[in-house]
């Protein structure tokens, strides 16, 4: 092992995707190729394109709504909300501009989102994004 980089695990417990894992035998190759290119290609759904045309990690996207359960909504998406709207209130009533309108990106971002996975929005301007959002995602 090379000096300063003891954060990596022995060669034997390495492995590149489409060379067989050490001592498999009966390795199926086609099979190897599926899965990295289905791990792929859900990785790539991830990706997004902000409205300021940037790319983005759409962790609140599609892909998190396939894999979540009804259940799992509560617990994670509704608090991580409840989070950024207290946050983005909180910064205002100081009057940091900065990260008042940082968590109001953050905001507008969430509730874009809620209606797929059946929240509402906080107040009636979050209630009228929450409905434009809606109508402009049932248009595509």
């Amino acid at each position: 092992m090379c000096k300063g980089r003891r954060d990596l695990p022995p060669r034997s417990h390495l492995r590149v995707a489409g060379l067989p894992p050490p001592g498999i035998r009966n390795w199926d190759a086609a099979a190897d190729a599926r899965i990295v290119k289905a791990i792929v290609q859900k990785i790539m759904q991830l990706i997004s394109t902000d409205t300021d045309g940037k790319g983005i990690l759409d962790y609140l996207g599609p892909v998190l709504k396939e894999l979540m359960k009804s259940g799992d909504v509560k617990i994670m998406v509704q608090p991580a909300y409840d989070f950024v709207v207290a946050e983005q209130e909180r910064f205002s009533s100081m009057a940091d501009e900065k990260l008042g309108e940082r968590y109001a990106l953050l905001r507008r971002y969430f509730e874009s989102r809620l209606p797929q996975f059946g929240l509402a929005c906080r107040g009636a301007a979050a209630e009228a994004s929450c409905l434009s959002h809606t109508s402009i995602s049932a248009m595509k």
